[in-house]
């Protein structure tokens, strides 16, 4: 691929397809049981907000380091495409408030990948969202589809660099209102709106030179949620989201001017959990998720200042599909141990089409099949034991089609396997808890006074006071 198609992808599709909209975050508890769902937590508000009743009257802090995160694979940030220390002190707040029968809540994030109801159920909380686990599951099932922005001329469907999704150049500013509401004693609802910006200018002047640099991502987020509590339990979301984007890079130099604009709308996304009691202390949880997006994105290249060439332009468009759907028990014991463990199956698909048709890309992944396992035990009344593991085994194909016809057209297949386990600790004193996910290599070698190895304790810390 040339350098011009590189670029293109590196600029226009990391400000819109990887900022999938739907603005979230999670509470660190999650994240040490490996993203389990069937295991309830406050993290729920964010997919389904009308439960911001059942956790209302609380403030939260998600703590993330940014930087070298060695809870996932001793991966670096600046492997993902963040620079300048950008994700530095990344994190959230949270703060619900309200009565019985209705609840406010408020929530303000800094991240670099989104997909609230999509992110929860194929990712592992906030240790992959802030961190390089980002780039795992969701990029093989379509939700963010083959293009990574390199040269895939040798890379087989599926292939993590080729597959997984792009990081914006930036975090995101996020803000979020949450509310929730019931309409009958069995019966709630509940909404979020969130509204996220990145945006950046760089303006250099020198003797006889001026040029700018610009990137602009916007994005808007509605999730409409309902819960039944009956005999049995169930909670219900919709997700709309649109995002908007322009880059722009203008100079007096001799280098080509040039201008990405593009949007993503919708993306669409519908999820449900329910809580059906088998017998005491076991009941069966059962998921389900459909997902899709379209985009469209035109890059002009420009061309040299005073030029009368009619500038290049690349287009592309965008569609991304996949479903996905699960269940298993989850055992409630009388020692304050919860387990929970669930298989899930899930069927993507992605097109793209460049400059009507010059270029076209469609790829079909198939995870079969997908397991989640956690446990949370309380050793005591103030600190529990948590661990949670993520196995899932994917089929994928690609074709690539070429108008041209002295370019080969390409089929591609490949099958890959991904692993996961996470470990955390959480402490209660009172009303305050604090929630660590502790990072691989702590667990496996120790601290450095046993070890002679510079680990850090946790990848993520998150702090809960409730009132």
């Amino acid at each position: 691929m040339n350098g011009k198609w590189s670029r293109f992808f590196a600029a226009s599709l990391t400000g819109l397809l990887t900022t999938t909209v739907a603005l979230n975050a999670y509470a660190d508890r999650r994240s040490s049981l490996a993203g389990n769902l069937l295991i309830t937590d406050q993290d729920d508000v964010y997919i389904y907000p009308q439960l911001t009743l059942d956790h209302r009257n609380l403030v939260s802090f998600d703590y993330y380091p940014g930087g070298t995160v060695l809870g996932l694979g001793n991966t670096e940030e600046s492997a993902a495409g963040l620079n300048d220390g950008a994700n530095s002190m990344g994190g959230a707040g949270l703060l619900l408030f309200g009565q019985e029968n209705f609840a406010f809540g408020i929530s303000t994030h800094r991240e670099d990948q989104y997909g609230a109801t999509p992110n929860a159920f194929l990712g592992g909380g906030d240790v992959q969202l802030y961190g390089p686990g980002r780039l795992q599951a969701w990029g093989y099932m379509g939700f963010n589809g083959p293009i990574s922005g390199g040269d895939q001329a040798n890379q087989p469907a599926g292939d993590p660099s080729g597959a997984g999704p792009i990081s914006v150049a930036e975090p995101l500013q996020l803000a979020d209102i949450l509310l929730g509401f019931k309409l009958a004693p069995a019966h709630s609802m509940g909404a979020r709106l969130s509204i996220g910006q990145h945006g950046r200018k760089t303006n250099v002047v020198t003797t006889g030179s001026d040029s700018t640099v610009s990137w602009n991502t916007t994005v808007i987020d509605l999730v409409l949620g309902y819960s039944l509590r009956s005999s049995f339990d169930l909670d219900l979301n919709l997700e709309l989201g649109l995002a908007f984007l322009s880059n722009d890079f203008v100079t007096d130099q001799n280098s080509p001017n040039y201008a990405d604009s593009g949007s993503l709308a919708p993306s669409f996304s519908l999820s449900g959990r329910a809580m059906i009691p088998l017998q005491d202390q076991i009941k069966l949880g059962v998921l389900g998720l459909i997902h899709v997006n379209s985009s469209n994105v035109t890059n002009e290249f420009g061309t040299l200042p005073n030029s009368t060439t009619t500038a290049d332009s690349l287009s592309v468009s965008a569609s991304n599909f996949f479903i996905e759907t699960g269940a298993g028990p989850v055992y409630t014991l009388p020692d304050n141990t919860t387990i929970a463990a669930y298989g899930t199956l899930g069927f993507g698909s992605s097109s793209y089409d460049f400059n009507s048709g010059d270029e076209k890309y469609s790829t079909t992944s198939l995870m079969l099949p997908g397991f989640k396992l956690a446990l949370e035990h309380w050793l005591t009344d103030w600190m529990a034991f948590r661990t949670g593991l993520t196995s899932r085994y994917y089929f994928a194909f690609q074709d690539r089609e070429f108008d041209d016809d002295n370019t080969p057209n390409i089929s591609e297949s490949s099958n890959f396997y991904e692993f996961m386990w996470t470990v955390g600790v959480g402490f209660k004193l009172g009303n305050f808890e604090l929630n660590g996910t502790v990072t691989t290599p702590f667990v496996t070698d120790g601290p450095a006074v046993l070890s002679g190895s510079q680990n850090s304790m946790f990848s993520l810390l998150n702090a809960t006071y409730k009132f």
